[in-house]
């Protein structure tokens, strides 16, 4: 663990809670509002529900169980990790509901690399980082739905996410690689089932 007293140290803790998951997510939805992208409010409030309000409500219920507080930080990301979990099922379920075809997408890509986060810590028993891969979808779905400027923006707070997570050592390079990957592959995987519905 880097020197807390640090500045740097205390200049990486800010960057990482301003690059968590729920919170990154959030600024993408912002944007994705602002750009007309959901075609309904109910749309827009599943994003915010599943991808937002339930993944974020996993810290304090952590610290209102004194059971589950006790279990410390590594407590506090296995319980983000599940409501997260839940959050994008449930997103994903809605999806077959939505009619738009962006925001089913959207809703599948966020699900299958929570699935495959889940398989590569579990299965391979390599700590595949959500944290990067949720930093890093936003720069790909701006480049997509939005413009270059906001991509720059995503992009920069993608880099200094994994410069914070290294400096930390909350993660390892090839824990950063692995949640690149699992993002990835869940939109690879999600892309090519999209372009078969459509034939």
């Amino acid at each position: 663990m880097a020197d807390k007293n640090t500045p740097a140290a205390r200049v990486a803790k800010v960057i990482r809670v301003i690059t968590a998951p729920p919170f990154m997510i959030a600024l993408l939805i912002i944007f994705l509002t602002a750009n007309g992208f959901f075609s309904s409010q109910r749309d827009a409030a599943a994003a915010w529900l599943g991808l937002v309000i339930l993944p974020v409500a996993s810290y304090p219920v952590h610290r209102a169980v004194p059971s589950l507080y006790k279990t410390g930080r590594e407590g506090q990301r296995k319980l983000a990790f599940v409501f997260t979990l839940i959050g994008y099922t449930l997103c994903f379920v809605y999806s077959f509901f939505s009619e738009s075809q962006e925001a089913r997408f959207l809703f599948s890509v966020y699900f299958a690399t929570a699935l495959i986060l889940t398989l590569v810590n579990k299965l391979l028993h390599i700590r595949a980082s959500g944290h990067t891969a949720s930093s890093v979808s936003p720069c790909v779905f701006a480049l997509m739905y939005l413009s270059l400027g906001t991509f720059i923006f995503f992009a920069a707070m993608f880099l200094i996410s994994v410069w914070a997570s290294l400096y930390l050592k909350r993660h390892k390079l090839t824990d950063v690689f692995a949640g690149v990957c699992s993002f990835f592959a869940a939109f690879g995987a999600c892309f090519l089932a999209e372009a078969v519905s459509l034939k």
